[in-house]
């Protein structure tokens, strides 16, 4: 059930993403936190900063953050993952990147993982991270503390340590038992939508009209931005690495 709902939730963000633009600009990577909205106390941006900036240094695992005011009509899935395309977060090769996106205006939020790290990151506890360690101090208007703690969870998980995981672990089994009604539900209309068409193919080889024809043209949508320099004009900079639609998003 779990293969399948993420199986229909990347179908979703891949028809998202094949927008042809993107009204919100991508800012450039100067630090590993990037805060156009100004929602970050200064202390806590410069202790972000430092922390993940020695991660980086030490692991080669680069996990950045990225508010913005507006999404200017943009999905957060698309713009998350042309951001972490741009910027090129992680290891080449290894594509151990992480991006936390923030959209003040919309109330909308993603944690985006790299090809590396999602086996260890996984949806799951991308989504637990979401609506344990950050949205409930968004509700309060803390957004300082909101990013500081899904980063400390971030970093807990790709460290290994075992108190954050197991925290993880037990939220993501609570969320998907919560959940179970509506995946059985989801599955259902899929069933549903199958037997229909295949109803459909049986008539229209009796003699009944069906179109046939499907647009099946591929377009690489982040190719607008590969030319885009993800460097850093200061000591912060993408090491090359991939993303695939990994990670999850919410709201506050």
């Amino acid at each position: 059930m779990q293969s399948f709902t993420k199986a229909l939730t990347t179908a979703i963000a891949t028809l998202l993403c094949a927008l042809p633009a993107f009204a919100a600009r991508i800012p450039a990577l100067t630090s590993p936190v990037v805060d156009t909205a100004h929602i970050i106390d200064a202390a806590t941006r410069a202790e972000l900063a430092q922390q993940l900036t020695a991660i980086s240094a030490q692991t080669g695992v680069q996990i950045a953050v990225l508010t913005v005011p507006t999404l200017d009509g943009e999905s957060i899935e698309a713009y998350s993952m042309a951001v972490a395309e741009q910027w090129q977060l992680g290891e080449r090769g290894k594509d151990n990147g992480v991006l936390l996106t923030v959209a003040v205006a919309e109330h909308e939020l993603r944690i985006e993982t790299g090809y590396g790290v999602e086996a260890t990151l996984t949806d799951a506890r991308c989504g637990s991270i979401i609506r344990n360690y950050i949205t409930p101090q968004f509700k309060r208007g803390n957004y300082s503390v909101g990013i500081a703690s899904g980063v400390q969870a971030i970093v807990g998980v790709l460290v290994g340590d075992k108190k954050t995981v197991n925290e993880l672990t037990q939220a993501a089994q609570e969320d998907e038992e919560a959940s179970e009604p509506i995946g059985l539900t989801l599955f259902a209309l899929f069933l549903t939508v199958i037997i229909l068409l295949s109803l459909f193919s049986r008539k229209r080889r009796r003699g009944l009209y069906m179109p046939t024809t499907f647009y099946t043209g591929r377009h690489d949508p982040f190719s607008d931005f590969s030319g885009g320099s993800h460097h850093s004009s200061g000591g912060f900079r993408g090491g090359g690495g991939s993303f695939g639609g990994g990670g999850a998003s919410g709201k506050w």
